[in-house]
């Protein structure tokens, strides 16, 4: 189902990501994304731990968010409080 009135603002942090990946589970999909910049060992530093026990493996944002159709748009800042 897509949320017409709902965007997410994706930070670079596994918050965000498990965030998005239990929207899609639930099949909510929201209507926009803004992806702020990360850097893609983000997925590789991970502990076993929440691996094993919050998450599951985590594709790339971008990837996902193609996948299921949702629209965004990349932000240059990885700070939501950043003035820019």
């Amino acid at each position: 189902m897509k949320l017409k009135e709902i965007g997410i603002i994706l930070s670079p942090t596994f918050r965000a990501l498990a965030y998005l990946q239990r929207l899609i589970e639930n099949n909510m999909y929201p209507n926009f994304a803004a992806v702020m910049k990360y850097d893609k060992q983000i997925f590789d530093s991970i502990s076993k731990e929440n691996d094993e026990t919050f998450f599951k493996r985590f594709e790339d944002t971008k990837t996902v968010l193609n996948k299921c159709k949702i629209a965004y748009e990349e932000i240059s800042c990885n700070d939501c409080n950043d003035a820019k």
